[in-house]
């Protein structure tokens, strides 16, 4: 089985899972990044986990008749601007992913992965107490400043109150980072919830 998405978009799949992957954890299946085609939806989505966070990306099939799913690593062929497109190939216990005349083969793994959409539904279903947008640059730069020494677990205690007011990032009982939030249109937020309200009619008529 073989789909086919453009090149920026396996660079940005990676991007965004890469950091979630966890080499050293005793649970093999964390060590992946789990690949599902959809040929239904004409999208492809990677998911990876480590023992305390997951990422979850999805992109355009550019070309594909078959829905599957592989495993794969952050460490693919080298994506230049001179490619447009990837290749992701299935075929008995491998995957391979090829960006021009370049390939790499991928040994599966047996087991199944985790149910990482079951978590994020298990969530969705019940109404957010708050939500308050945030430019992800600035919220993860002000994540990073706030570090205790004393504290080995490098713990962020996030503090919201409403959507006019700046969050504010603890780690000790003095240091504080914040950041502003942003003003996104209802429009946006019922475009979200619609989306999702989507998803979960469509994996409905799947089962």
């Amino acid at each position: 089985m073989k789909a086919v998405i453009k090149a920026q978009d396996m660079k940005d799949l990676i991007e965004k899972t890469k950091r979630f992957v966890c080499k050293n954890y005793n649970n093999t299946m964390m060590r992946y990044i789990h690949i599902v085609v959809d040929a239904e939806k004409r999208e492809v989505r990677a998911e990876a986990v480590d023992g305390h966070r997951f990422s979850v990306a999805y992109c355009k099939l550019a070309d594909g008749k078959e829905s599957f799913e592989c495993f794969i690593t952050q460490e693919i062929p080298k994506i230049t601007r001179y490619d447009e497109y990837v290749e992701i190939e299935t075929d008995g216990d491998k995957a391979f992913i090829t960006v021009g005349d370049n390939i790499r083969g991928y040994r599966q793994p047996k087991k199944p992965f985790f149910d990482i959409l079951q978590m994020i539904e298990t969530t969705e279903d019940k109404e957010p107490a708050i939500k308050i947008a945030f430019n992800s640059k600035l919220l993860a730069e002000a994540l990073q400043s706030v570090k205790d020494v004393g504290d080995k677990y490098n713990t962020a205690r996030l503090y919201l109150y409403n959507p006019a007011t700046p969050v504010l990032i603890r780690s000790n009982e003095k240091d504080v980072a914040g950041v502003l939030p942003i003003h996104i249109s209802v429009e946006k937020w019922e475009k979200d919830e619609e989306m999702m309200k989507g998803e979960k009619r469509d994996e409905g008529k799947r089962d």
